[in-house]
């Protein structure tokens, strides 16, 4: 409890600073309720922070760690479920009570896609957020020709997020293929040593 009514007073603006946020993921294919290989995929995420206003923005972070003014950024990441590989980064700095960022990637292999979204803030502890997501994609299917706007074409060109979450949740079954090859070495070694004493 404090003694003194100003550091109460401190302490109850230093609440209603903190970045407390609801976030909302969502996926989507325009036009189409299924994932196929081929399609660019939509995700959506919508940040909220709920203790703002309709017309106030963030102010600047209520600390004495910082001998300077500054602002609380996030940190968007992509990762798997046992948050042991990184896919990509992002940093977004929020403002406004209601933050929006769509993530385009064309679909280039079936399977399910198993991600895991984390948002952190740098200045900030106990304000992370996690949000768990698995994306079915479909064999590829036929498909109405679809004209695609400046961003979706700009998406195919990019490194794809996707592809390469696609991978790691493949490499599970590369293990059997690394040890037939070895099983094969060892056997074509030892013929070879065979003939030798011959």
């Amino acid at each position: 409890m404090y003694d003194n009514p100003k550091e109460f007073e401190d302490a109850e603006k230093a609440i209603a600073a903190f970045p407390l946020i609801d976030v909302e993921m969502s996926f989507m294919v325009e036009g189409e309720k299924e994932v196929a290989v081929g399609d660019i995929l939509t995700i959506k995420l919508v940040v909220k922070h709920l203790n703002l206003g309709e017309n106030q923005s963030l102010g600047f972070v209520h600390s004495n760690k910082f001998p300077f003014l500054k602002q609380s950024s996030w940190y968007l990441v992509f990762t798997d479920k046992e948050e042991q590989e990184l896919f990509t980064m992002d940093k977004l700095i929020i403002k406004e009570k209601v933050h929006t960022k769509e993530i385009k990637e064309r679909m280039t292999r079936p399977g399910v896609i198993e991600l895991t979204l984390l948002l952190k803030n740098d200045s900030y502890r106990g304000f992370d957020k996690r949000i768990d997501c698995r994306i079915p994609v479909l064999a590829e299917v036929k498909r109405e020709q679809v004209e695609y706007d400046d961003e979706d074409i700009q998406a195919q060109k990019a490194p794809s997020l996707m592809q390469s979450m696609m991978e790691v949740n493949a490499e599970g079954g590369s293990s059997d293929e690394e040890e037939s090859d070895d099983d094969t070495t060892a056997k074509t070694a030892g013929s070879e040593a065979e003939q030798k004493k011959n």
